[in-house]
């Protein structure tokens, strides 16, 4: 068996993608993250009402904040594949024409999370610490054990903390293999149902001696932290919380994903006008450039 430690990856992967991409919704925050060469957690929240556990009250813990940065490992010529989702909102919210639009809007990956993404190759990602999520399966062995012993541990009065501790913070990197996504548009909450698992998420979550230091938590399930989340993550862009960023360079980035011709051109002043001294020189910047990919070409092209 090879010593794990000297264990090299590489980017040879056949049946999945070789680089992970992160998608928003914004121009300006693919031009922020250029411009701190970082990506910045946030906390999310995450459905765990299927894992059916409860808190030291007794009370079910249907959804906690996770603090992370999600990537997918899907191909590039997967990005546009559309997939069946089935909006599970109540019906009187919505008539047939939005229902149909919007199940046709969502349908892809860019849809679901935002047509600007930057990309960074699997080995990059691997040694900068993300690692792929559990997905899990309601019925599986593997919950029911999980369940258990969240519930003989939370409940045990001479179990150390450092127990209690790992196995809520499991609960960032677990996901359902089918579930609700909730999305706000056009200012009603919208739930789809969602195949999850196609997706093939990473995360970065950072570890728990960089949150302790700035004194955050990896997990939270107090429903008041509901209400604070825009608050809380807007202070973790603030350079105090650096620490936990992820950081990158410049040539670490495979490919930046705009959604048409106009946005690419956009991107490209964006990139021009950015002050020469975050780049090694001139060259760089228009490497920098040059990978940028429009996803309309992808669609079509790929």
């Amino acid at each position: 068996m090879p010593n794990g430690q000297n264990l090299e990856y590489k980017d040879d992967y056949v049946q999945s993608a070789n680089t992970l991409f992160h998608f928003m919704k914004e121009r300006e925050y693919l031009i922020k993250a250029l411009n701190d060469k970082a990506l910045k957690p946030r906390y999310c929240m995450e459905d765990i009402d299927y894992i059916n556990i409860n808190d030291l009250s007794g009370n079910k813990i249907k959804e906690v904040a996770v603090l992370q940065k999600c990537f997918c490992d899907i191909p590039l010529h997967k990005l546009m594949a559309k997939f069946e989702i089935t909006i599970s909102s109540d019906e009187e919210i919505l008539d047939m024409e939005k229902k149909y639009k919007y199940e046709n809007e969502y349908n892809t990956h860019p849809g679901c999370y935002g047509t600007f993404a930057v990309g960074f190759s699997k080995s990059w990602s691997v040694s900068h610490g993300l690692q792929p999520i559990i997905y899990l399966n309601k019925s599986s062995t593997f919950l029911n054990e999980y369940r258990c012993s969240f519930e003989k541990i939370l409940n045990s009065k001479d179990i150390d903390d450092m127990f209690v501790d790992d196995l809520i913070g499991r609960l960032s990197y677990f996901k359902p293999l089918q579930g609700n996504m909730v999305r706000k548009i056009d200012g009603k909450i919208i739930k789809f149902d969602k195949n999850f698992h196609d997706e093939k998420e990473w995360r970065y979550i950072p570890s728990n001696e960089m949150l302790e230091k700035v004194e955050l938590q990896r997990v939270i399930s107090k429903p008041i932290i509901k209400r604070n989340l825009e608050a809380i993550n807007k202070n973790i862009e603030m350079s105090k919380y650096e620490s936990i960023w992820l950081k990158f360079d410049y040539e670490d980035i495979k490919y930046i994903i705009v959604p048409s011709v106009f946005e690419r051109d956009e991107m490209i002043k964006c990139i021009l006008d950015m002050e020469i001294e975050k780049f090694k020189d001139v060259f760089q910047r228009n490497v920098l450039i040059s990978k940028i990919l429009v996803l309309d070409d992808i669609r079509k092209d790929w």
